[in-house]
């Protein structure tokens, strides 16, 4: 865990954005792996306009920052889609229902794994959790983050991963840019955008498909191949 990805699969990217325009150099490449004990989450993440930033603590607004949240939940007796929250019974100090925020304090230099169980806020909060690890790589104007995350810390109470392959697991991600007041947001892994209030709409996430292996078939079309069209279009409209 050191923040270089050249011994990752990197077949399975998942890729947000804000504008198509902006799409090859303000995006959030993600990229998930498994084992038995872990749950690896990695990004390369290009913030467009600024060098990375997130000047927060735990006990701080850290969601005003550079910063990855992946909403999930372990708990497999939970349908799909999950049930909408309000004074939902099954929600009740349910820690297999959890966010991961992952960022580095800019002021200390520690990068964080804070973990926030309960989809009502209602279970105890961890920082960097025993047995997890994590190394966030700023570099011109984007940053690389590689992550190991206990299942245990994620509400599994015998540490081991409780998804078989093929099986899915509920989950979005927020990704916040700095400043996080102005709609520098985007979400990925959704049934329906859930804009910038996934952690109130856990009805609108979506899920993740365990596989037994990789190199998986390239998508259609990149975030830079988005951007290149998107200016095209415009120069077109221009001329």
């Amino acid at each position: 865990i050191d923040g270089d990805l050249s011994d990752w699969d990197l077949s399975g990217v998942e890729s947000a954005w804000i504008a198509d325009e902006l799409a090859d150099v303000q995006v959030c490449n993600l990229y998930m792996m498994y084992d038995n004990q872990f749950l690896y989450v990695a990004s390369d993440m290009k913030l467009y306009d600024h060098e990375y930033t997130n000047p927060n603590r735990p006990e701080d607004r850290y969601w005003r920052g550079d910063l990855l949240q992946l909403r999930l939940s372990t708990d497999k007796s939970l349908p799909w889609p999950l049930p909408r929250k309000k004074d939902n019974p099954l929600y009740v100090k349910n820690d297999k229902v959890t966010c991961v925020n992952m960022w580095r304090n800019t002021l200390t230099n520690q990068d964080c794994i804070y973990i926030t169980p309960g989809a009502n806020f209602d279970c105890t909060n961890t920082l960097n959790p025993d047995g997890s690890k994590i190394f966030i790589k700023p570099y011109n104007k984007a940053f690389k983050l590689e992550a190991r995350i206990p299942w245990k810390a994620l509400g599994v109470k015998d540490g081991k991963n409780p998804f078989s392959p093929g099986e899915m697991m509920t989950a979005c991600l927020d990704i916040k840019w700095m400043p996080g007041l102005d709609g520098h947001f985007a979400a990925m892994i959704f049934a329906q955008d859930p804009g910038a209030f996934a952690f109130l709409n856990v009805n609108t996430w979506g899920r993740i498909k365990f596989l037994t292996e990789g190199n998986l078939k390239r998508k259609i079309v990149t975030p830079e191949e988005i951007a290149q069209a998107a200016r095209h279009r415009k120069e077109s409209e221009q001329t």
